[in-house]
Parts: C-alpha cells; structure tokens; sequence
C-alpha cells in the first residue's frame, strides 16, 4: 500500500513540474484596449487532439513581467501565435445564463457559430462544444457533439428561416451531425 502511495506522489509531483508553454499573444480588453502579452498554458491541458487550444475556466498571462489571469467574461478575446506562424483568436463568450467559455469563432454573420474543445478530468474525455449566436436576437443554442438534444429545440431555434428548415426537413443537413453544424450557419446567412 506505501509503494503504491508513493508512486501516486511521485507522479503528482511530475506534474506539477512540467514545463509550461509559453506563446506570444495578446489580449483585446473590454474596452477595446489591446495587450501584448505571452499566454502561459500547461503543456499538459494546451492542445486537444485536433492542436485546438483547450478552453479554459481562465488563461493566465504575462504582461511586462506581472502573471495575470482573465476568465472569458473579463476580456473580449485572446490571440496566440502557434506554430507556422499561424494566430488563433478565442472569444469571452457568453454560451447561456452568464456562463462564459472561450472559443473560436467559425462562421460570422446574421448566425454565428462558435466552436471550442474542452477536457474534463473527471472522465477523461474532450468534449466539441459549439454555440450559435442569432446576432438580431442574441439567442443562443449551445451544442455539445455527442451529446444528444431534441431536434424540435433545434427547430424552434431556426424556425424563422424556412429555407433552413426546409433543407433539415428534406435531409440534406442533419442536425444530428456535427459536420453539418457549420453549414447550418452559412445556409442561414446566405439564405435568411
């Protein structure tokens, strides 16, 4: 039984002594203030297994050598630098009942659809989350990918775009499929 214990303690401490990662980056603040700063993650929880930045209840950065740390509701967003030069941007938005995550915005317009991945430690498993944002209304339907919903929810959700509901209705998108997600967002602006 001390052996085992002891080896549960030497692997905490392992963990605990890994080496961050460090990007450059910057956050835009609520008042439209940008920040150039580092984004400092655990190499342990940075990427998903798609090289998605995992969503965080908060990021911790480095500004002019002072360790901040910004929940979603605090900023407007943050960027970062991967590799290939390439930025990823993450919003501070509000998925429901002033409940906040950063995500990736996917698609821009009259529908947005915002996407980001989380891991939970508790089963071990990432989660896809995505949100469409109706921009006239500020309604929110947030989606969970495997996670079933009803699809009238769905529905009453799109229901003031008929050229939409007739494509969920003829089976050419299937609310059911992820992948389809983000084609719901295009047809809807391109069509409503």
């Amino acid at each position: 039984m001390s052996r085992l214990l002891l080896l549960l303690l030497s692997m905490m401490i392992s963990l605990i002594e890994v080496r961050g990662e460090k990007f450059e980056g910057y956050v835009v603040m609520l008042s439209g203030d940008t920040i150039a700063c580092r984004v400092l993650f655990n190499d342990l929880a940075t990427y998903s297994t798609s090289d998605e930045i995992i969503s965080k209840s908060s990021i911790k950065v480095l500004i002019k050598g002072e360790t901040l740390r910004f929940r979603p509701d605090e900023i407007k967003c943050y960027a970062i630098k991967v590799e290939g030069g390439v930025w990823q941007t993450y919003f501070g938005v509000n998925i429901g009942k002033d409940d906040y995550m950063y995500m990736r915005l996917e698609t821009e317009g009259k529908m947005s659809l915002f996407s980001c991945v989380t891991y939970s430690n508790l089963t071990m498993r990432y989660s896809k989350h995505y949100l469409f944002v109706n921009n006239s209304t500020q309604e929110r339907l947030h989606l969970i990918d495997g996670i079933f919903t009803s699809l009238r929810q769905h529905y009453s959700f799109f229901d003031n775009c008929r050229a939409l509901i007739d494509k969920l209705e003829e089976k050419d998108i299937n609310l059911n499929r992820s992948a389809d997600w983000n084609l719901v967002a295009v047809v809807y602006n391109e069509q409503c």
